[in-house]
């Protein structure tokens, strides 16, 4: 049994949650009411709680107020919270303190008992050992529609281990968009403008259970994902576009922030999955598709990323995979605008070879753009920039020489940009790695994440800045990349345990 804690100013209500909710089926026991917050907190500082329902407005120390106390002591604690207020400001401050489980006034108990199911669910998982299953998952997706890893038997045998039933499961694609993102970034968001689509996409996920969500790769306002569902649990498709279409208002209504959603056809096998993205490109002279043109470029930029790393490492086998997807893309055009394609795709990664340190000789460069440009064939022309580039590359550097050096270029990047808005994709793409990949390697290389990292090093300014005696703390504050003072305060006591004042006060 999961022990629970009922808070709530009016009696009625308390006693309501207390008496009409089967806790005991549901799996918790309730072991403390509270009338007001102070109570609250009188007891959890003695005694441990698994979850704490609490209304956001009470008297003095409110809802948000306990689940602020929770996330600063790091206890091991859910909170839902209950209000008649569902506006912009209250969500925001909640997903600060990790909340991610609501329900309104007055309270549907159907509604009630589903996300009591969901708390459930999330603590028995907590509870298990096993591995990040859900982390695999998603690496091994994106593997796969990146042309990292190719269609084979083996294929089915490691999806069956990672739990991807796709006999019983269906896979479908959707992008999700920040509108407006930028004007947003600037004028209402001042948390990084990484943790934006974090925040988008954990509240998401809370919106269209039983599907599981997993991030495929991002692009500033816009990502792309994959959706996983039982077959049992939605028999229809057209059920699904009702589920995302609420969940994507539900997410609006919390964040303040317009999001548009796009839901593409499912798949019901891994080899019909494997083509997702050269499918899912559409160079049609017809298509006037802003938001496809857009889902064009991102996902052939992330290609292009991944085949410049296969080919830096020397690996025929994902080169030719990647090389492969593209052709399919592009296969359909007219061989003037096919030729048009390779020479693009040629210029972006000989200028990313060279930044590499893998520079192409121009004789080379020149003989293949005459033999491109008179080639009628296109799997001739594509075979001819795969050798040319493999032997640009071939044995001339180790992998993890290659690793060690772009983990480097990362850090001098996070060392002069500490101080702007900057997020895991922007230094992806400086040094034109898939941002997932460049996630996993960042954290292998220094034992950090890229976010953990980042808030350290902005910090570490910090303490320096604040030693020196000649700014306030707001200006501080600005200079070290928060625009707003009391995340920066926030962040800064999560290191260091102190606030910048009573860093100040100590370094006197």
């Amino acid at each position: 049994m999961y022990s629970v804690l009922i808070a709530d100013d009016e009696d009625l209500i308390r006693q309501g949650f207390e008496e009409f909710v089967p806790w005991n089926e549901l799996g918790f026991q309730v072991i403390c009411t509270c009338e007001n917050g102070n109570q609250v907190i009188d007891f959890i500082e003695k005694n441990h709680v698994d979850l704490i329902l609490t209304d956001i407005i009470m008297v003095d120390t409110t809802g948000l107020d306990i689940a602020k106390y929770v996330y600063k002591h790091g206890l091991d604690t859910t909170v839902c919270l209950v209000s008649g207020h569902r506006n912009f400001e209250y969500a925001r401050t909640a997903m600060k303190y990790n909340v991610k489980y609501y329900l309104t006034k007055p309270t549907d108990f159907d509604d009630m008992f589903q996300t009591i199911k969901e708390i459930k669910e999330d603590l028995d998982s907590r509870a298990k050992p096993a591995e990040d299953i859900h982390a695999l998952r998603q690496q091994f997706f994106t593997d796969l529609l990146t042309g990292t890893k190719t269609y084979n038997d083996r294929l089915n045998i490691y999806a069956e281990e990672l739990g991807i039933d796709l006999k019983n499961q269906a896979i479908f694609p959707f992008w999700i968009k920040v509108n407006d993102f930028d004007k947003y970034i600037e004028e209402k968001w001042d948390y990084g403008k990484e943790l934006i689509l974090t925040a988008i996409s954990e509240l998401f996920q809370d919106g269209i259970k039983p599907i599981e969500m997993y991030n495929i790769f991002i692009n500033d306002s816009e990502a792309m994902y994959l959706g996983v569902y039982s077959l049992s649990e939605f028999s229809e498709f057209s059920a699904i576009a009702d589920v995302m279409n609420k969940a994507r208002e539900n997410t609006s209504l919390l964040t303040g922030v317009s999001i548009s959603c796009q839901t593409e056809k499912p798949f019901k096998s891994l080899e019909n999955l494997c083509g997702l993205l050269s499918n899912a490109i559409d160079f049609s002279a017809n298509n006037t598709n802003p938001l496809q043109t857009s889902h064009n470029n991102i996902i052939l930029l992330e290609l292009y990323k991944n085949l410049l790393f296969a080919l830096v490492l020397g690996n025929r086998e994902k080169t030719d995979s990647i090389f492969e997807l593209i052709y399919k893309a592009i296969a359909h055009l007219d061989i003037d605008s096919f030729r048009e394609y390779i020479m693009r795709i040629l210029s972006i990664l000989t200028e990313k070879l060279q930044n590499a340190g893998f520079p192409t000789k121009p004789d080379e460069i020149n003989e293949l753009t005459e033999a491109i440009n008179t080639e009628p064939a296109r799997d001739r022309i594509i075979t001819l920039v795969k050798e040319l580039l493999l032997k640009t590359v071939t044995g001339k550097i180790s992998n993890d020489a290659l690793s060690d050096n772009m983990i480097e270029k990362v850090k001098d990047y996070i060392n002069n940009h500490y101080m702007d808005n900057i997020s895991l994709f922007d230094a992806a793409n400086y040094v034109f790695l898939n941002a997932s990949y460049l996630s996993r390697l960042f954290k292998q290389y220094t034992g950090e994440n890229f976010r953990d990292y980042l808030i350290n090093i902005r910090i570490s300014k910090a303490c320096e800045l604040i030693g020196q005696h000649k700014y306030k703390i707001y200006e501080i504050s600005e200079m070290c990349g928060y625009r707003n003072p009391k995340y920066f305060t926030h962040q800064f006591r999560q290191v260091t345990g102190l606030s910048p004042r009573e860093y100040a006060s100590k370094s006197d």
